[in-house]
């Protein structure tokens, strides 16, 4: 039968999955068993990819338990490996931006958050919307902050 769980390899620690990209098959004992670990289970990163690991310690050991690299590329992979294994992995599905700074804390600097800009006014134009870059997240049409009374 298929695996009822799929992640794909966390970068650090070795052995381990990231938690940006998971499939899940819908199940309420292991929704209760997650929510129940919560505060009870120690988490080596004390967030949401430690304590799914710890739930889950043998996922490695099956291969159809595993999701590509490319559904979860992570930003910090592409500093610490080199272009070639980027290469040979293939095009990135998903691009994860883990840990800081994410690509709209502030100005490109990097050519991982250059594309992601270059995709997000591509999208802005898609759906309509005029756009000028970083300056404009949160900003909906005519350039006013969304949710708010202004």
């Amino acid at each position: 039968p298929p695996s009822p769980f799929r992640a794909a390899p966390d970068v650090f620690p070795p052995g381990n999955f990231n938690a940006g990209v998971l499939l899940f098959r819908p199940c309420p004992s292991l929704h209760s068993s997650c929510v129940g670990a919560v505060g009870a289970v120690a988490s080596y990163d004390r967030g949401d990819t430690g304590l799914l690991n710890a739930l889950m310690p043998g996922w490695l050991m099956g291969s159809d338990n595993k999701l590509p690299f490319s559904l979860n590329a992570q930003r910090s992979a592409l500093h610490m490996t080199s272009r070639r294994y980027w290469d040979a992995a293939g095009p990135a599905v998903v691009l994860h931006f883990s840990s800081t700074p994410k690509p709209w804390e502030g100005r490109p600097s990097g050519e991982l958050e250059v594309a992601f800009w270059g995709v997000w006014a591509e999208a802005q134009v898609w759906y309509g919307r005029p756009h000028s870059g970083a300056a404009d997240v949160g900003k909906g049409k005519g350039g006013k902050e969304e949710g708010g009374d202004a």
